[in-house]
Parts: C-alpha cells; sequence; structure tokens
C-alpha cells in the first residue's frame, strides 16, 4: 500500500527538488531578447515551486578579476586641443 521513505531520502529529494526549481529560475532569468527560442518545455513542478520564491536568494559570485574602476580616457578620442583627422603638425607649416 504507502511506501515507507527514510528521513534521509525524503530530505535528498526535497533538496533535489528544490535545486530544480532554482535551476529553472536561473534559465528563465538568464533569457535574454531576441535570444533563439529555447524547447518551451516547462518543468512540470515549476508554477507549484512558486511558493519558494521569498526564500531564495541569490549568492554573491565570484571569479578571478578584480572588479576596480579606474579614470581611463577613452581609447578612440585624441588628445586634449586635438580635433578629429587633423595632426597636430599641420597648421604648422615650415618657417
Amino acid at each position: 500500500m504507502y511506501k515507507y521513505l527514510s528521513a534521509n531520502k525524503i530530505m535528498r529529494k526535497w533538496k533535489s527538488l528544490r535545486d530544480t526549481y532554482n535551476k529553472e529560475k536561473r534559465t528563465e532569468k538568464e533569457k535574454r531578447s531576441g535570444s533563439a527560442a529555447g524547447s518551451g518545455k516547462r518543468w512540470k513542478f515549476f508554477a507549484v515551486m512558486g511558493f519558494l520564491d521569498p526564500f531564495l536568494t541569490p549568492r554573491e559570485t565570484s571569479g578571478n578579476m578584480v572588479r576596480t574602476v579606474e579614470n581611463f580616457p577613452p581609447e578612440d578620442q585624441g588628445q586634449p586641443g586635438e580635433a578629429a583627422g587633423e595632426c597636430q603638425s599641420e597648421g604648422q607649416g615650415l618657417q
């Protein structure tokens, strides 16, 4: 009749459901406008698991890149006082 499950199996099943929901949420969030259409098939428990949303917090990501803001002049602009397409020596003839 009823199959009794151990507490360990129930906890693993719950973690699996939660992880799958998180994965589905991430893939939904990462879809960009204009990107190719996906399979269009959603996980069958996605709507039911929506009650978890207030309790899910995204973790901070880390990487090997240092995040700094430095004041570098844009490369496509010339030196100060230089007009676009002109060299400093153009207006100065040999005298």
